[in-house]
């Protein structure tokens, strides 16, 4: 009746009557009409689409594909949305190796896009393929990510200065009586994200840097030797009991056109910098600095490849606040956005998430935890329960945004552990507490790889 009053009409000859035609008779699964209407003119890519759509959706395949086949030697091309349909029809069926195969092709002069992978994964969960190939093919899209995000970021200006004081300090770290000394890498503060390649302008991440500092501080005092990857003019370590303004608060002129410490700070004063001295002087602190987004991913790299050495005594406390979404290198203004240009429309990238390939690649046998903060204490654990397994971490240290300095959940596998500072005491931090829990923690994950070394070796 449809396809009478379409002829009746001579509608026919157009091919976006003719297509839909094709769709509406192939959803009823008509195919006889379908190809009729497919032989009376000429045909698109969206017509054989359309056509095998309809016979993958019907699960027949062989068709389906003859059909893909012919439009392809008819000289067609197939776009995105071809390949698609085939993706998402083979999914459904648990053919979930096609799916995969053809999604492989889509790699072949098209990117492939989020509905592409949906397909798959839509038929992996609906037939219970939580763990085969697609993980890999996950993993693969990972590492092109990560490897375009390297190879696009600015160099390091001065890389050979960090890695020559990465190798001095685990060198001294891991020889000599200091075989068995742990080593942790904080990471402390916001990172920013430039919006010119000579930046005036940036996105900015909140975080005063305070929980990465003073974990330092209690990391030295449990006896870890600490790399302390830490955001320019955030806070530092053993500076907590210091002013905001340090330099201009806590020295005075003497009439000797001198300079000394006012005396209500001399004491913060002189206990900051004789601890901090102390602890570069005998190796167990390392300072790197940061800016941007680029420059603390390439140096945490050059920090886990250093620490893969170490094994199990390597751990990585990752409190840094790190961006989401970043402006690639190469599509950045050269120079200052002008504001005369009108409203501002700039397109983000996700910043592929590391932490996995710090925990499969980097470091693997570091003991590794990671931070989830939220505004929402209804959904903190949850979301930091899906980081714990998605990643891999040893442990996810959840914090709500206004309580964050008050109280923590540590969450892992088996547990997790409420942390509170003590209100009743004067100058305890909650951090104080994290690092405890931390330390037994990692001794035990420590004595558990040592002990099956042990028995794999007969020794």
């Amino acid at each position: 009746m449809v396809c009478g009053y379409v002829t009746e009409k001579r509608l026919i000859s157009d091919i976006f009557i003719r297509n839909a035609l094709m769709n509406f008779y192939g959803n009823c699964g008509n195919f006889r009409f379908s190809i009729n209407v497919l032989y009376t003119s000429v045909k698109d890519v969206v017509s054989w689409t359309v056509l095998a759509s309809a016979y993958m959706e019907k699960g027949i395949f062989d068709v389906a594909m003859e059909a893909f086949h012919s439009m392809r030697s008819s000289g067609l091309r197939p776009d995105l949305i071809s390949w698609n349909a085939l993706i998402s029809g083979f999914a459904p069926y648990r053919e979930i190796d096609a799916a995969l195969q053809y999604l492989d092709h889509t790699r072949k002069g098209l990117s492939p896009r989020v509905n592409s992978l949906n397909g798959v994964i839509s038929g992996c969960v609906h037939n219970g393929h939580f763990t085969n190939a697609l993980d890999q093919k996950a993993q693969e899209a990972l590492d092109v990510e990560i490897k375009s995000f390297f190879d696009s970021a600015p160099p390091l200006r001065n890389i050979e200065n960090v890695s020559e004081d990465l190798k001095k300090f685990i060198e001294m770290n891991s020889s000599g009586t200091r075989s068995a000394r742990k080593v942790v890498c904080v990471t402390s503060g916001g990172t920013t994200v430039p919006l010119e390649q000579r930046c005036v302008r940036y996105i900015d991440n909140f975080s005063s840097g305070h929980r990465g500092a003073a974990s330092t501080e209690y990391f030295l005092k449990a006896g870890y030797s600490v790399i302390f990857l830490y955001r320019k003019g955030t806070c530092q370590p053993y500076c907590s009991l210091l002013p905001d303004y340090p330099f201009l608060e806590c020295f005075e002129f003497t009439h000797e056109s001198g300079i000394q410490v006012r005396q209500p700070y001399s004491e913060a004063v002189k206990w900051a910098i004789s601890e901090h001295h102390a602890a570069v002087a005998d190796g167990t602190l390392l300072k790197l600095p940061f800016t941007t987004i680029f420059e603390y991913l390439q140096i945490l790299h050059m920090v886990a490849t250093s620490l893969r050495s170490l094994g199990p005594y390597a751990l990585f406390y990752l409190a840094a606040a790190v961006s989401d979404f970043y402006v690639p290198w190469e599509s950045m203004a050269e120079h200052k956005i002008q504001s005369g240009s009108g409203p501002l429309d700039m397109r983000l990238v996700q910043v592929p998430k590391m932490l996995s390939v710090l925990r499969s690649e980097w470091a693997p046998t570091a003991y590794c935890i990671s931070f989830k903060l939220e505004t929402d204490v209804k959904i903190l654990l949850e979301k930091a329960n899906a980081a714990l397994k998605k990643y891999k971490m040893h442990m996810v240290i959840a914090n709500e945004l206004l309580t964050r300095k008050e109280e923590v959940t540590l969450v892992t596998d088996n547990e997790n552990i409420h942390v509170r500072r003590d209100p009743k005491q004067v100058g305890d931090e909650v951090e104080k507490h994290i690092i405890e829990h931390i330390v037994e923690k990692h001794s035990t994950y420590v004595d558990d790889l040592d002990q099956k070394v042990s028995r794999d070796t007969g020794s």
